[in-house]
């Protein structure tokens, strides 16, 4: 049982560096910069049309949706954006 026990630790935190964490950045629209460097894995929601980019390379913090499209994946779109009526 302490085996196992100990394998399961080890097994742990060796699994625990291959977690990727992922930053989310709110846009008003495309033309809005940044603000911020954005690195690899990135997501970044575009209020003004619903879509949710990923970043697949650093973008300086000037950059903006438009400018950087080239570093930048479509993952998902809602359709639409935050529209109260």
């Amino acid at each position: 049982m302490k085996k196992l026990l100990i394998i399961l630790i080890l097994f742990c935190l060796a699994s625990y560096g291959q977690v990727t964490n992922t930053k989310n950045l709110r846009i008003a629209n495309a033309t809005t910069e940044f603000g911020e460097n954005i690195p690899i894995g990135t997501q970044v929601y575009n209020v003004a049309t619903g879509e949710l980019w990923v970043a697949t390379a650093s973008v300086v913090s000037t950059a903006t949706l438009t400018t950087a499209s080239g570093s930048f994946d479509l993952i998902n779109s809602d359709g639409g954006g935050d529209v109260m009526q």
